[in-house]
């Protein structure tokens, strides 16, 4: 097993906030504008700051990201629900694919939250998160895959495994894409899959 040279990459660069970006995102608030609704040129701008940064990938799935003009490609690592503190921290946002977004929902990912959210201090290091974190983490020190394609827990991980659990990658699809991206044999491939979703070697809990 080996993780794939493309699939890894840390973000080592934070976003940094312009000018312009502060008056959007003061301005949308005063007007109570949803994130879906505005701070448009706000999200633009870290989206493709992280596209580049994340080679088009999802920070989690890894496979490459088809929809990059939707606002949905930008997860928050804290939910911007519980936090709204946290909504325009840049290193709280990663570029992701849509299923990957719709997966967690608003689910905790914090080591140590404080039972009063609004007094919340965001993390600076990996131990504050219980899933992996691309600007703190090697996914490699966590997930592994089997045959390119199936990924699972590395070095009995638990940000691995709560990783897995909460961006439910171990969707069948994604392995799919991965084959078609390394353009392997798709009746291989499908056989490969049920004997692994099959098995006990991959770690869904």
């Amino acid at each position: 097993m080996a993780v794939p040279n493309q699939y890894i990459f840390r973000i080592n660069n934070v976003y940094q906030k312009s000018a312009a970006d502060n008056t959007e995102i003061a301005n949308d608030s005063a007007a109570n504008l949803s994130w879906s609704k505005g701070y448009t040129n706000f999200k633009q701008n870290i989206r493709v700051h992280l596209k580049l940064a994340q080679n088009g990938r999802c920070a989690f799935c890894r496979c490459k990201v088809s929809v990059g003009t939707s606002w949905s490609n930008l997860e928050h690592l804290v939910s911007k629900t519980d936090y709204p503190q946290f909504k325009f921290t840049s290193d709280n946002l990663v570029y992701c694919c849509t299923k990957c977004n719709m997966s967690k929902v608003k689910q905790n990912t914090l080591s140590n939250p404080n039972p009063i959210k609004a007094q919340q201090v965001f993390p600076n290091n990996s131990g504050g998160f219980e899933i992996i974190n691309p600007y703190y983490d090697d996914f490699q020190a966590h997930l592994d895959f089997i045959d390119d394609i199936i990924i699972v827990v590395a070095n009995n991980s638990s940000k691995g495994r709560e990783t897995i659990k909460l961006y439910k990658l171990y969707r069948p699809e994604l392995a799919e894409d991965r084959a078609s991206e390394l353009q392997l044999n798709q009746q291989t491939v499908n056989q490969q899959l049920m004997a692994r979703l099959t098995s006990t070697t991959i770690d869904q809990a």
